[in-house]
């Protein structure tokens, strides 16, 4: 019930907090049958919120389960449609747990139900693909085991951030083509062993086109300048924040690959060669004008996401987890920062229509701003000229 109650709020949070939300090929994921998504993990929690807010359909996820500490967190992650998955270093004990957890998934997947799994097993903040764990052939063939009749696919996917913990930022989610689980029937009652490793290579082989992926950290900077390049030359648009289009990943995709294939010196040439140039956005009439009113905007807004910011910052010790309780904890503020606005009208006998009118609309002109300062900012990379 709280999975539903709470989407639209979580998926109005996600609006706020990308600047874009490229959902491309979501029609991919079949919604008359029995489904496990393939995804890469970079952001602890972002990417089940992700999902859950933006599919139509209803999403269970299996998720590291030493976060159910209690029988308080159990319920509540239970209502969020978390299932826990434990691992070696969480005790014998914990391991154990796992098959009353495997036996739900079959229920599910028997009952056609959509279930994702990290198939990397652990989530680590970089741009590319980690090897893919066997967990996730071995649901498979559990579930064809105890239903033999099953019609189960493997939908592989790929969510991509720009900068995952910076507001306004962008993200990518690439779906694949279904991997059919028939062909591997015959495999699996021949070879248990051997069919799950060619079943979990042709995972890892259907993913990759659809992750960024860059081989060495040191060619971080080289492609985030590229990146930036790119984004410079693309046209973008304030709204809507939700588009259908895979371009721009495609785009930084070929530019990650093209990396990947080029020579020491061919990089450090290259990255000398680009210069992102800054931008002078005060000449521009609409930002200079729109600038008080923005000011307004982050001043009523702000609160929320600074508190959040400075207690994500100061509480959080994994950059996995940051974004993560910086996105939860502001919209929890959030909420709580309107009972409070509210109540400060009426003490001021301001009406609350107006009231919330002005919070909401300079809140809205203070994003139109930054897009504005961001275009700018491309404008002059554009001028800089093409690496």
């Amino acid at each position: 019930m709280l999975y539903f109650l709470i989407r639209p709020f979580v998926r109005l949070t996600f609006r706020i907090f990308f600047s874009k939300i490229y959902l491309h090929h979501l029609e991919r994921i079949p919604l008359d049958r029995p489904v496990l998504i393939s995804s890469n993990h970079p952001s602890a929690f972002l990417e089940a919120c992700l999902l859950a807010t933006h599919f139509p359909g209803s999403l269970h996820f299996l998720v590291r389960g030493d976060i159910f500490i209690n029988k308080f967190i159990i319920w509540l992650l239970a209502q969020f449609h978390l299932s826990p998955i434990y691992r070696f270093s969480d005790g014998f004990k914990n391991m154990r747990a796992n098959d009353a957890t495997f036996n739900a998934c079959y229920e599910r997947l028997n009952n056609r139900e959509i279930i994702v799994v990290y198939a990397e097993g652990n989530t680590t903040q970089e741009k590319r693909l980690r090897p893919i764990q066997k967990g996730l052939a071995r649901i498979a063939f559990g579930a064809l085991e105890k239903y033999p009749d099953m019609d189960l696919c493997i939908v592989p996917l790929g969510v991509n951030y720009t900068h995952p913990n910076d507001f306004r930022s962008e993200v990518f989610v690439e779906v694949g083509h279904p991997i059919e689980l028939k062909p591997y029937v015959e495999k699996y009652k021949a070879d248990f062993n051997k069919a799950v490793i060619e079943l979990t290579q042709e995972v890892e082989t259907t993913m990759k086109p659809l992750i960024i992926h860059i081989n060495k950290d040191d060619d971080l900077e080289l492609a985030e300048k590229l990146w930036a390049h790119n984004k410079a030359a693309a046209n973008i648009r304030f709204l809507p924040v939700v588009e259908r289009s895979g371009d721009r990943f495609a785009t930084d995709k070929k530019t990650a690959d093209t990396i990947n294939t080029l020579e020491v010196e061919e990089k450090i040439a290259l990255n000398q060669k680009i210069d992102l140039k800054g931008t002078t956005h005060a000449s521009n009439l609409s930002i200079k004008i729109l600038g008080p009113f923005a000011f307004i905007g982050i001043l009523l807004n702000g609160l929320p996401l600074w508190i959040g910011h400075y207690i994500s910052k100061s509480k959080v010790s994994r950059i996995e987890f940051f974004a993560s309780v910086l996105v939860g904890t502001s919209m929890f503020l959030y909420f709580i920062y309107l009972a409070i606005y509210g109540l400060v009208l009426r003490w001021l006998g301001v009406s609350l229509i107006i009231g919330f009118l002005v919070l909401f609309l300079t809140g809205f002109i203070y994003l139109y701003r930054r897009y504005l300062i961001d275009q700018e900012g491309n404008k002059s990379i554009k001028r800089s000229g093409a690496a």
